[in-house]
């Protein structure tokens, strides 16, 4: 089975330096930040050889088939193209947000 290429749009990797930043200095926890980090990229790792893992996102109106991974209190949300064999992380967002609103 061919490996799949994993690509973060710049926006994702804002949003995840954002989390990690947060979670570091304000709530002045850097190990779990960096637990966090460490755990989102065994997850996305994972995608490269499974990358229909995650849950299809049900929404009306989503440009894209969206999938989406659960890593602690975030979702990783992405895009699978088979042609290309790419995952693309196209964000990360706090679980508990109205995050559809964001994709």
């Amino acid at each position: 089975m061919e490996k799949y290429k994993i690509v973060f749009l710049p926006s994702a990797e804002k949003e995840l330096n954002a989390i990690c930043e947060h979670v570091s200095l304000v709530l002045c926890a850097p190990t779990a930040s960096n637990n966090f980090l460490i755990k989102l990229t065994e997850c996305v790792e994972n995608l490269v050889d499974f990358p229909f893992t995650g849950k299809k996102v049900e929404a009306p109106n989503l440009e894209f088939e969206f999938r989406r991974v659960l890593v602690d209190n975030y979702f990783v949300f992405y895009v699978v193209n088979e042609k290309l064999k790419t995952v693309t992380i196209m964000h990360v967002i706090y679980a508990k947000s109205d995050y559809l609103k964001n994709l």
